[in-house]
């Protein structure tokens, strides 16, 4: 991430592939705020996804219309392709955790969840997960796995997430797991925080 020392009067957010077009993708719509509220501004590209290239380097640019410095951040989704959420009943699974998290890296959290899951293979079709200053989440399905989904994270109970996350099956199956071997938690905040909610949305597969 750059953030260049030549300030325009503008706030613009891309991707660039270095290599493979220069021009770059424009992300929007973008937040300029401190911090994530309700309804979150997402660049929804799921019908017209742009294919970043696996061997090439690629980067993303912020530029600002302050005259200080100022962090920017952004959040990447990225996927071989979409798999159709299965049809069935959607349960939404609560969990909690008191672990500290570290700020400006992804920090994995111990969870304690309300209720045990009856044995069998699950899949996981949405998320939300609320915890003061972070930015995003993600679930870590067994210990080895390249793709890690998630989500936006909201700083309070009262605010919803983008309908992407809490729709269930928007973004089709983020992943699958056996009752006994729950998905693990990682959250990403711009400050220390020890207070975590998350909210897991599965459908029984088996």
């Amino acid at each position: 991430m750059e953030v260049p020392r030549a300030v325009p009067r503008r706030r613009v957010l891309q991707i660039r592939a270095r290599g493979h077009d220069a021009r770059g993708t424009q992300i929007r719509p973008l937040t300029s705020a401190a911090a994530i509220g309700g309804d979150p501004n997402v660049a929804e590209w799921l019908r017209h996804p742009v294919v970043v290239p696996a061997a090439e380097e690629n980067a993303v640019q912020a530029v600002h219309g302050a005259g200080t410095p100022k962090e920017a951040r952004a959040v990447l989704w990225v996927a071989r392709a979409p798999a159709p959420a299965p049809s069935g009943q959607v349960v939404t699974m609560r969990a909690w955790s008191f672990d500290a998290t570290t700020a400006n890296q992804w920090t994995d959290v111990d969870l304690t969840w309300d209720d045990p899951l009856a044995q069998g293979t699950y899949a996981v079709v949405g998320s939300e997960c609320v915890s003061a200053n972070a930015l995003a989440h993600r679930w870590k399905f067994g210990d080895d796995q390249s793709f890690r989904p998630g989500g936006i994270t909201q700083p309070v109970h009262g605010d919803r997430t983008h309908v992407y996350f809490y729709r269930p099956g928007a973004l089709g199956v983020w992943g699958t797991f056996g009752a006994a071997v729950m998905p693990r938690l990682q959250i990403l905040s711009t400050a220390t925080s020890a207070s975590h909610w998350a909210f897991l949305q599965v459908v029984r597969i088996a």
